[in-house]
């Protein structure tokens, strides 16, 4: 959820960059070991550029099974996540991590 593409470019009063996610704590696929944000490595640098084949990235993602943000209204191509329907309110009602993926295992059994 921030901005900083490489370490170089951060600043003192701002260590980790701009904050770029409008998710609080809990509120993200993230916090229950769910969801990834990956980046390619270009030349041995880490690159997030728009000219990099994220829809390709996708259709892979979408071909395991996982969910893949480019295709959200709010795109976030990076974005992949293993949920099985699972909405943020039901993991913030069961809680621990170990019963939450008990529950996306259940529900992917049904699919």
């Amino acid at each position: 959820g921030r901005t900083v593409v490489n370490l170089d470019g951060k600043t003192d009063s701002k260590p980790l960059g701009n904050i770029v996610t409008k998710a609080n704590g809990g509120q993200s696929f993230h916090n229950f070991g769910l969801a990834a944000d990956l980046v390619f490595k270009v030349k041995g640098k880490w690159s997030w550029s728009d000219s990099l084949p994220w829809g390709i990235l996708g259709q892979h993602a979408k071909a395991l099974g996982l969910e893949w943000g480019g295709d959200w209204e709010f795109k976030d191509t990076p974005h992949v996540q293993l949920v099985a329907g699972l909405t943020i309110n039901e993991a913030q009602d069961i809680g621990e991590i170990a019963k939450i993926w008990a529950e996306v295992e259940r529900r992917m059994m049904s699919f």
